[in-house]
């Protein structure tokens, strides 16, 4: 008869489920795979305790960076860009409206500018870990 181990993930594992989830896997997947490679840990009452610490101060965390976000998303709900270039004959402009005109013009029209306070893990992707900046308005 297989022994099965109860497991607590410390990675997302394919096919088998997601970070802070307790598992029952076979003893031999569990000892020969799951913990040697770091993608679990054996769950005990201690383990399972932070864990659950863990994932609250997350969701904490993630409240936090929602608000800030519901509130710049309706600080600039209601702004209108108005881009105002050289153009030559036949209304055709000279050169275009640039990434970088876009990324400004919201935050002069707003009258405030971005106060970049922290840097954000993004969730992670198989080819690369990015970050992203958190950023809150502060009126100019």
């Amino acid at each position: 008869m297989a022994t099965k181990m109860k497991v607590l993930l410390t990675k997302n594992v394919e096919n088998l489920g997601s970070v802070g989830e307790i598992k029952e896997v076979s003893g031999g997947y569990g000892r020969n795979y799951l913990l040697p490679q770091g993608f679990a840990i054996i769950a005990t009452r201690g383990a399972i305790k932070q864990a659950e610490e863990r994932l609250a101060a997350q969701a904490k965390r993630d409240a936090v960076l929602r608000s800030d976000a519901q509130i710049l998303a309706e600080r600039i709900a209601g702004v209108t860009l108005t881009f105002t270039e050289r153009v030559g004959e036949n209304d055709r402009l000279f050169g275009s409206v640039t990434a970088s005109d876009r990324r400004t013009a919201p935050w002069s029209a707003a009258q405030a500018a971005p106060a970049c306070s922290s840097v954000v893990p993004m969730p992670r992707r198989r080819w690369a870990a990015r970050t992203s900046k958190a950023c809150s308005i502060a009126s100019a």
